[in-house]
């Protein structure tokens, strides 16, 4: 979702910071580096306020380049000439709150935009947010800022559950249990977290995680700050999902989530460690490619969010130029433990493998999966795509299908 922005910084100093922001090779254009300092006017207005004035001004005819506010100065066809840039006024010079308040705004938008252009400081890490589905995620570095093409294959994927989902008109069904979605590498918890805002009510439990200390604490405190958004329970734990213990603490996660140790239909719980959705953004970016990368993602955000860290000896070098070699590890761990389940709820097995080259199925708005999805992946592209998917069908999915995001990249791999 869109960042909004609705308020009006007044002030001066404009010229030079505009010209700071549109000379980054990020923006690479003046429209997008207005856009950028009006989201960090906005964010200077909210953290140090402006008194009203008591007597608004009636200004009549031509208005004068010191009258308009900051975000009208940056529209406005004459902005490089009319601009002025002064130095902060020391504290003593300020004579009234609202000038001192101005004043703040001023040093800490200078500041900003030097974070952002000197030090290529993200713009969601300087706001302190981003915006995800209909929340508002907290960002901090170094854990991954959510990303639009993941929102969009996650909002994607709650119109693809709601044909699964029990009935939530006031009665309770005894046909449909509640999900119990796992959300593994969860980072900021986004995934997790718009999963349970916007699924019916009730009719799913969910657990994120990720070994991240850092990751998992922003997770916790994006819990807390979205608390009453959320329609479904929620847990987050600090976990290798690699490890051995994942099903025992997954199992018990969920036995705490409410309703604990029953689903709806009134039936115990199933198999522990058992879990029927698991969803995740895994690390895919080869080591060869995150040289590459604009300074805001390889200098600010977690290298082991976004490259694999496995041992080389045991990985194929093709496997390591694709940067697919977490995913074959992961999909066969989640299967040889029995997290998955099959639709008549059987743990797969590696007896159940079934290696031919099968057709992928394209899937988007108008085509949805013929069955439940049991496992979601975000990829990095094409290239990614068939290994990925040839590792899913070998531990025994009856089908995978591909979702590219509105930019036509192949981004999710779905199976079921």
């Amino acid at each position: 979702m869109p960042r909004r922005f609705t308020a009006r910084h007044p002030g001066a100093t404009c010229q030079v910071l505009l010209h700071k922001l549109a000379a980054l090779p990020t923006e690479g254009c003046a429209s997008n580096a207005r856009q950028e300092l009006r989201w960090l006017c906005e964010h200077a207005q909210g953290m140090f306020p402006v008194r009203p004035s008591p007597t608004p001004l009636n200004i009549t005819g031509p208005r004068s380049p010191q009258s308009l506010s900051r975000a009208e100065m940056i529209d406005a066809e004459y902005l490089p000439r009319t601009a002025s840039h002064r130095p902060p006024l020391p504290r003593a010079a300020i004579p009234n709150p609202t000038q001192r308040a101005q004043h703040r705004q001023d040093r800490w938008l200078r500041r900003a935009v030097f974070d952002r252009t000197w030090h290529r400081k993200p713009l969601q890490y300087i706001l302190g947010s981003q915006p995800f589905g209909d929340l508002d995620v907290l960002t901090r570095p170094p854990t991954l800022i959510p990303r639009w093409e993941t929102e969009e294959w996650v909002l994607q994927l709650t119109r693809w559950l709601a044909p699964f989902l029990a009935p939530r008109d006031g009665s309770i069904s005894r046909d449909i249990p509640s999900l119990r979605i796992a959300d593994l590498c969860t980072g900021s918890g986004c995934i997790a977290l718009l999963l349970a805002s916007t699924l019916p009510t009730g009719s799913a439990k969910l657990v994120g995680v990720d070994r991240s200390l850092a990751a998992y604490t922003l997770a916790s405190d994006n819990h807390t700050y979205n608390r009453s958004k959320l329609r479904n329970p929620l847990a987050f734990i600090q976990a290798d999902v690699l490890a051995k213990e994942l099903p025992d603490r997954l199992a018990e996660s969920f036995a705490r989530l409410k309703p604990s140790g029953m689903d709806p239909s009134g039936g115990t719980e199933t198999q522990p460690g058992v879990v029927d959705l698991v969803v995740a953004n895994p690390p895919y970016v080869a080591g060869r490619e995150f040289v590459t990368l604009e300074p805001e993602v390889r200098v600010w955000e977690d290298r082991d969010a976004l490259v694999p860290r496995m041992p080389t000896a045991e990985v194929d070098a093709h496997i390591l130029d694709l940067g697919v070699e977490f995913y074959m590890r992961l999909i066969p761990t989640l299967v040889e433990r029995g997290l998955l389940v099959t639709p008549d709820s059987t743990p797969l097995t590696s007896s159940d493998k079934q290696g031919q080259d099968r057709p992928l199925q394209q899937l988007g708005a108008e085509s949805a999966p013929p069955a439940r999805p049991k496992v979601v992946l975000e990829i990095g592209g094409r290239h990614q795509t068939r290994p990925v998917a040839q590792c899913l069908l070998d531990q025994g999915f009856d089908g995978v299908g591909i979702w590219s995001d509105l930019a036509g990249v192949e981004r999710a791999l779905v199976a079921w």
